[in-house]
């Protein structure tokens, strides 16, 4: 229930359904309720809840066994991949760094141009960059194989797993 009224002298009631005046009206009203609620089957809708849920879960542990075993794939191959990187890249920086003092000797003595050091200097840097870039590429995948096998804080081989080359 409620009401609601003012009045101001000297002024009017307007009787109109479309003008509200704030200064002189008077409205009461009113409204009853009731509600009533029919759970005869709520058990049964718990418990297909939890089957619900529990399905869930088992086509997520399915999808988790599924899915581990490709990451750890996945890390392994580029672990793999790094490390061939830098073993062939062991082989290739004794050679640009060969280049490099043959060329600036050869400049030096002057049957050489500079075309030729710079050249040998550049290829040298970016087999260096290369180098850092396999050594990134390496422990940023151990660090992955690690955390998807889940060894990544475990025992003394704290973040590397398997045989440290």
């Amino acid at each position: 229930v409620f009401a609601s009224g003012a009045y101001t002298p000297d002024r009017d009631f307007i009787q109109s359904r479309y003008i509200f005046d704030p200064f002189g009206h008077l409205l009461i009203g009113g409204a009853v309720g009731a509600q009533w609620n029919l759970e005869w089957n709520m058990a049964s809708q718990r418990a297909a809840e939890k089957e619900a849920e529990a399905r869930r879960l088992s086509s997520l542990l399915e999808w988790a066994r599924a899915g581990v075993p490709a990451e750890v794939n996945r890390w392994h191959e580029d672990v793999e991949r790094a490390r061939a990187d830098l073993r062939q890249l062991e082989e290739t920086i004794p050679v640009t760094k060969e280049w490099v003092v043959r060329a600036s000797a050869d400049f030096s003595v002057g049957i050489g141009d500079s075309r030729e050091v710079t050249d040998a200097v550049a290829a040298y840097v970016a087999m260096k960059n290369n180098q850092l870039e396999a050594v990134y590429r390496l422990n940023t995948a151990l660090a992955r194989l690690a955390e998807a096998t889940g060894t990544l804080t475990d025992g003394s081989s704290f973040l590397y797993p398997g045989d440290p080359e």
